[in-house]
């Protein structure tokens, strides 16, 4: 998809949201749109990454089945699962108390191991909202993402933990994330 395409679906996609749209969705320059739905039904979602990744997102479950197609550049998606030559996480449940607002419990140690693979242009993949996963996004991914109905009223995430049983706590909500728009879509995409 040409640069021009993807600033044209991008201004539809935000002109059609009703100005639900979040920008530095978990990390800097990821776009996400609510394209339909509401909270507590099927949605669907146009994410668009507008530079390379920068941070690690922390492993993570969803409250709803995800099915998602790649419509420009690329995603790695990571699916966690417990493995005991793997290293050692502590699986902690959050309950979501609205966006970038959650309440934690701590459920679990044990081992986890990734198993990674990239999604290209054309390309879907799906997952159950148990499936532990983390994601990155190359600079220019659009990302079509239907969520189910919720299926759980809480995730899983996954922190490290050291040898000497410490638990680094990687899951952050910074002020910068989950922001409003600057922007009108005009020149949406920073892609050369």
């Amino acid at each position: 998809m040409d640069k021009a395409a993807k600033n044209t679906l991008i201004r539809f996609a935000i002109e059609g949201a009703g100005g639900e749209l979040v920008e530095n969705y978990v990390m800097p320059g990821l776009t996400s749109i609510l394209l339909s739905g509401k909270e507590g039904q099927e949605r669907i979602r146009l994410f668009h990454a507008h530079r390379n990744h920068l941070l690690p997102i922390t492993p993570h479950s969803h409250r709803y089945d995800i099915s998602c197609l790649v419509l420009s550049g690329y995603v790695q998606n990571t699916i966690w699962t417990p493995d005991h030559s793997g290293d050692l996480f502590c699986a902690r449940r959050q309950s979501y108390a609205g966006l970038g607002k959650y309440e934690f419990h701590d459920v679990i140690t044990q081992p986890y191991s990734p198993s990674r693979r990239t999604y290209k242009a054309g390309e879907s993949y799906s997952m159950d909202h148990s499936d532990i996963h983390s994601i990155e996004f190359g600079k220019g991914a659009m990302v079509l993402v239907k969520e189910s109905e919720p299926k759980s009223e809480k995730s899983l995430i996954l922190l490290p933990v050291l040898p000497d049983g410490t638990v680094i706590d990687t899951m952050r909500v910074e002020d910068w994330m989950f922001g409003s728009p600057t922007h009108n879509g005009d020149d949406h995409d920073s892609e050369s």
